[in-house]
Order: structure tokens, then sequence, then C-alpha cells
């Protein structure tokens, strides 16, 4: 029978009767295991069921409270916070209903009451009370029956798991529970320690004591702990140098070894023989925050009056920020490069890899911003250059150019967390219709289809707003048209896109014409009051007479050349797509998308070497890596109508390695190229002139 162990130290089996789950619950009919100790969230008799994140989630949160009526409104604030979505109560009710289809036969355990939901949990199901049951057994037991207190103590680790919970950690709401978790852990780890000792096994503690310093570098309880097993397992050289490593790591951070941990190395080097540890050593006393908060008030005293204030209007920031990003928000303190470094290097700010942006850790930003509270003059100060900001990084580009070119999404990306702070600091001031054009301008049409849950958990409320210009609400609402489409929900997209059109009110605005574009495209005509003879009409109008023109005759060309592509005239496609290239050469979105429509329409036509030369023209370039698996899956589709299926299958793998480690934005390309190769046969003809447009594609591939 297998040991039960703890990071590799093994003590006696767990109990495990006929039927038992692994922490000795029964698992049997109408019996379930539920976890929120480790990542399989629930486990049945068929094995692990598997969630959704949200799913997940909502699950872990009525465990945490098991059979407790847990009201909607709790729900939906620890999921989102502060800023829930309009849609949030129907979403838990999705959310509750899909759980309910993941559990089978043991749906009935979620249980709906009124405002809420309640989840029934037996006695023995849930690991969190099996692990504290079985550590308060072996607390009991230990010094007094230590084979019992083996057994506990191996069916309490058997419960709790060597690793936290990631969902838990990730879960908004529950961090109290997830380190309430962790502390049991150690007290575990605490019981099996002393259990081991008593029992003359100290050289079966290392590993797990190493294993325990490296989760937890800060804990000198576990580095006593493990100094002690090292001498006693006759290693006192490695004892000492455990005292050096954590000497070292507490010096990272300010601090210097207690008095309990210098009199065991000195105990060491005088051959002594240490004594054990006490037992309250190892418990997190939430140590690594304790001595964090310790180490920042200790850094905090000893810094200048100006540097403590250019921190505190620095905690204005999140997500980073630039040089000239400081300078525009802290005017006043001269953050100059210098001075940021001179706070890198008293490791109270970090630096990206490539010098260009700062952070802020967050246990220091909590003591700068409870600084800047004491001031909230300057709170607001700082919020609004904050905003002013923001919407400075957006005025170098049309509305219409943030669909259309490259360049506006690395440099607005890095800002999205500033953009969360501007954002709610004009909601907060009730200016609406600034919050509006400022959120239009960030997202534009690319980083709406990037982020759209972002963008549409702050535009969809403004789109009814009596108190926001129609112009405005006309732009949200053509943000809210991409974003809807991006999460696949083509009804509001086309809703969207309509309220836009008549919003405008008969006038020309920059992105207009995108809308007018997408809706012809939808394949949602018969619901729309426009034939796509009349949206292209409206496109174009509007692409002449706005102001970008260039850019918007290119969004009119690509998206003719869509349709005449689903309506097989490729002629008419080919010169719509190249016309989009000659009006807009920037790299970006808009290009890409008319070339790949140039060189998928040339391959419909039999047009194979063209349609290479085509999607060889937009090798993506250097920081670009997530349109690799785009420009492979076209590759693949295009060598699949040559005739190529073995250059066309190694292209397709090629774009399925690459998304393991990039941003698909081409998954439909994907899902078509397996759909091809499924179904085209191989070309086994003696057609000399296939063979010669098999050679060409082979050369191209």
């Amino acid at each position: 029978m297998p040991l039960a162990s703890l990071n590799g130290v093994q003590v006696a089996p767990p109990a495990s009767p006929d039927g038992a789950g692994e922490w000795g619950a029964r698992v049997g009919d109408g019996h379930v295991a539920w976890r929120v100790l480790r990542a399989e969230s629930v486990v049945t008799t068929d094995g692990p069921v598997v969630l959704t994140r949200r799913c997940r989630e909502v699950l872990l949160l009525l465990l945490l409270q098991p059979n407790e009526q847990i009201p909607t409104d709790r729900l939906v604030d620890r999921l989102w916070g502060e800023r829930p979505p309009s849609t949030a109560h129907n979403s838990i009710a999705r959310f509750v209903a899909d759980l309910r289809r993941a559990l089978g036969r043991h749906r009935g355990r979620i249980v709906t009451g009124h405002g809420g939901y309640r989840i029934e949990v037996h006695d023995g199901e849930l690991d969190w009370d099996v692990a504290r049951a079985a550590l308060t057994e072996a607390r009991l037991a230990a010094g007094t029956d230590d084979d019992r207190c083996a057994e506990a103590i191996a069916r309490a680790m058997a419960a709790a798991g060597t690793e936290p919970n990631p969902w838990l950690l990730d879960l908004p709401g529950a961090a109290t529970a997830a380190r309430l978790h962790e502390e049991h852990r150690l007290e575990m780890l605490q019981v099996l320690v002393d259990l081991q000792h008593r029992r003359g096994r100290a050289r079966e503690l290392v590993d797990v004591l190493e294993r325990a310093v490296h989760l937890h570098p800060f804990n000198e309880g576990l580095w006593a702990h493990l100094m002690v097993a090292l001498e006693r397992s006759g290693r006192p050289a490695e004892a000492l140098r455990a005292y050096q490593r954590m000497r070292a790591r507490l010096a990272d951070i300010g601090l210097v070894p207690g008095d309990h941990t210098t009199r065991l190395d000195a105990e060491i080097v005088a051959g002594l023989g240490p004594r054990a540890p006490e037992a309250s050593n190892t418990r997190p006393s939430t140590a690594r925050e304790q001595m964090l908060a310790t180490t920042v008030e200790w850094s905090w005293a000893r810094l200048s009056q100006s540097q403590q204030l250019l921190l505190a209007r620095l905690s204005v920031f999140q997500g980073g920020w630039t040089a000239e990003a400081a300078e525009a928000v802290c005017r006043g303190r001269e953050p100059t490069v210098a001075a940021l470094d001179d706070l890198v290097d008293r490791f109270l700010l970090t630096r990206s890899p490539d010098g260009r942006r700062y952070d802020m850790p967050d246990a220091v930003r909590q003591r700068a911003a409870a600084c800047l509270a004491v001031t909230p003059d300057d709170v607001r100060a700082r919020r609004e250059r904050v905003v002013d900001w923001v919407r400075q990084s957006t005025e170098p580009w049309a509305v219409a150019d943030l669909h259309a070119c490259d360049e506006p999404n690395a440099a607005l990306m890095a800002e999205s967390g500033n953009l969360e702070v501007a954002l709610a600091h004009l909601r907060t001031t009730r200016r609406h219709e600034a919050l509006v054009w400022l959120a239009v301008r960030y997202f534009g049409m690319l980083l709406a289809c990037a982020m759209p849950d972002v963008a549409i958990e702050w535009l969809e409320p403004t789109t009814s707003s009596s108190g926001i210009s129609t112009e405005a609400r006309s732009a949200a609402a053509a943000v809210l048209m991409h974003s809807y489409r991006a999460v696949g929900d083509d009804q509001r997209a086309a809703c969207s896109g309509l309220a836009s059109l008549e919003l405008a009110e008969g006038r020309s605005h920059d992105w207009l014409t995108s809308v007018a574009g997408v809706l012809s495209v939808s394949g949602l005509e018969q619901s729309l009051p426009y034939s796509v003879e009349e949206l292209q009409a409206i496109s174009l109008h509007h692409a002449t007479n706005s102001p970008s023109t260039a850019t918007n005759l290119a969004t009119d060309s690509l998206h003719r050349g869509q349709v005449d592509l689903a309506r097989h005239d490729y002629e008419s496609a080919i010169g719509h797509f190249r016309a989009a290239q000659h009006h807009n050469p920037r790299l970006g979105p808009l290009r890409r998308q008319s070339e790949i429509g140039e060189a998928l329409t040339l391959c419909h036509a039999g047009r194979h070497a063209e349609a290479l030369t085509a999607v060889n023209r937009w090798t993506p370039k250097p920081g670009h890596d997530h349109l690799h698996p785009s420009r492979e899956a076209i590759l693949a589709i295009v060598l699949a109508h040559a005739g190529n299926l073995d250059h066309a299958k190694t292209a397709l793998a090629k774009a399925v390695l690459r998304t393991t480690t990039a941003r698909v934005d081409g998954a439909r390309d994907l899902e078509l190229a397996f759909t091809m190769l499924n179904t085209l046969p191989p070309r086994t003809d003696g057609d000399p002139d296939r063979r010669s447009r098999d050679q060409s594609a082979t050369d191209h591939g």
C-alpha cells in the first residue's frame, strides 16, 4: 500500500475502506468529493467533472460556505467587484445552469432559494472539512499515540494536497480563504516535522523542508527546522550553509535573522546539537506579509520627504508607467529617470526588461496610496492627470486608424490599467460624455476585438443615456458592434451597428464606414432594414466624406471584396482587395485582411501560384508572433487547393504548434484549414499542367 506524503515525506498510509475516496470519504452512489484545496473542484464515481472557468468560480464560492444560502448579489460582488456588467444576475443564473448540467445526476445538490443559491454537502465530502478534522485529530494524538498521529496527518495531507488550489488563488473575493488554507498546510507540516523528529527520522524531512523554504523563503521557522534536520542527518556544514542562504534571502528585503535562528547557527558551529524549533515557528503569521510590511515601513522611513511624495503620487498608476507619464502625472516633483531609477535600486519600484516602463510592488503601493489619501485634493489632481495622459496617448490616431494599423495596438495595450483608473475617475465625477469618448478612442475597433469584455462593460451602459450626445452614443455603439462580434454575439453586433447608423443622424463620422461594411458582410440580410447594396452605398458615402478618407476607402473596398468573394465573383473581389491595399499601405489588420482575402480569392479562382505569392507578402514581422498561426493556416488552405496536401499538412502543423505561445486571432482560419484538409482528396491525375502547378506551389510553400 503506498504511503501518504507531503512534498515527498512518507508517513503511514491513510485508512481507505472499500469504495472510499482518496481521503477516506466514500464516493459511491449519491456521494461526491468536493474540493476547495486542489484544482479538481468535484469528483464523482465517473471521475473528475470538467467545468468552465466561471462554473468553477461559482462552485468554489458556494463551497466556501457549504449548506448556506449565498445571495446572488454576493456572488456578483465576489466575481466582478465594484463594476459588474449589466447582465451579471443573468450570467450567474447561466453559470449555475451550466454547473448543474455538468454535475449530471448530482445536479440537485445546487439548490435555488429566495435571491440566491445553496450547495448541499454531506459529512466527509468536502476536502477542507476532512483536512481540518484530521489535523485536529493528529494534534490531539501527537506525543501520546504517534501511530494514530501518523495516520491522521496522512489523511489530512491526502485531502489538502501539496500545492494551493490555483483556481482559488485567482478567484476575486477568496483571498482570505486561500490564506487560511495555506496556514493549515503549514500547520500540517509542523505536526509532520514534530512527528518525524520524535521518530528519529530527520533525514526524511530534508527534502520536504527544502521545498517548503522555496515556497516560503521568508519564514524563519521553516529555515530553522531545515537547519535542525540537516544537522541531525549528519550534515552540519549544509545546515550552516542553510543559515547563510536564509540570511541572504532576508537581506533582499532589508531584514536580518532573528535571535532563535542566530542561536541555532551558534549551537551548530559549537557542535552542541541544536534543539528543534518550537511548534509555533512555522505558522505563517502571514510571515511574508508581515515581513514585507515591516520592510516597506523600514525603507519608507529612510526616504526623503520628496521621495515619499513622489511614490505617493505614482501610486495612482495601475499596470505601470513610462518616465514621460510620471512627469505628466507627478508634475512639480521632478520625477526624472534618475529619481525613478534610485527608487528601483531601493527595491521600491520595478523596471521592465527593456527599461521603458516602471511599476510598483503591491506592498509599496498600499503604503504609498495611504500616504496620498491624506490629501484628497492631491488624489483628485493626480487622477485628473492620469485621465489627461491616457487621452493624450490616443490622440496621434484617428478613430478609423485604430482599426487599420498595428502601431496603436502595443502603445495602448500597455496603458490598459491606467485606462481603468481614468474611466473610473470620470464615472465618479459624473463626466459621462468624456468617459465615452475616452473609451471610444482607446478601444477603437482594434482593441475592442482584443478586449471585448472590458469594452462592453464600460460602453454598454452609455448607449441609452440621455445625458450623452448622439454623436458619442453613435461612436460607442460602433465599438460595441465590434466587441459583440468578437464574442460571437452576431445579433447584438447587428443591433449596435444599426443603432450607430441611426444615431449619426445622416452626418458622416470616421467609424460609420466600418459599421456599414461589417453589416454588409454579417450574413443577417434578412433581419436588416437595408440590402447589401444599400449598406455598400452608405459605406462609400461616409468613406468619401469622413476625415480619414484613405483609410475608410480601404475599409469600404475590403468589405466589397468580401461580399464579392461570397458571391463567387472572383475577378471583382480581387480588384477590391487590391484596391484596399492601395488605399492603406500601412501594416495592420486592415491590410492583412485584404491580403488574406486576395490570397483566398486567387485560390478559389484556381490561380494558386499567385495566391501563394500573396500569402508570402505578409510574413509577420518581429513582435507580431500572434499572426503566425493565421498566416500558416491560410498557407495550408492555398496549398491544399493546389493539391499539395503534404505541404498543406506541414503548414497546418506549424499553425497548431504556434498556438501554444501565440494569441490566435485567426482561429476561424485554422478551423477552415482543418475542414478543407479533411474533405479534399489527394491529387493523383497525370495532368502535366497540374504537376507543374503543384511543383510551383511546392516551391512557394
